[in-house]
């Protein structure tokens, strides 16, 4: 009973927790060995690794490019003010000069 409430750690909990305990870190080399043993392996943990490791890869090249356009946005929203300036000095350059209301 108190495994089912969460007060025990189940088997299940236990066979998931990482090498390291859950902070711990997992060396490369680790890693690439456990996934290679996985896929290797003839089990439904294979396509469910598979898949995972596809939709990772996935975000992983989206992160990249959003960050990327990220750093092109901020660029270009530089370039604009930059832009606003310059116009704003061309049109104070190319106006007459105002009357004074005493004249």
């Amino acid at each position: 009973m108190s495994w089912l409430v969460g007060e025990v750690d189940g088997p299940a909990r236990a066979a998931a927790s990482p090498p390291g305990g859950e902070a711990g870190e997992i060396k490369m080399s680790e890693m690439l060995t456990m996934a290679s043993r996985v896929l290797e392996s003839q089990t439904e943990y294979r396509q469910a690794l598979a898949a995972n490791i596809r939709a990772f890869h996935h975000a992983v090249e989206m992160e990249e490019e959003m960050s990327e356009l990220k750093r092109e946005f901020e660029a270009m929203r530089a370039e604009i003010g930059e832009l606003k300036e310059l116009i704003l000095s061309i049109r104070g350059q190319a106006e007459p000069p105002k009357k004074s209301a005493s004249a």
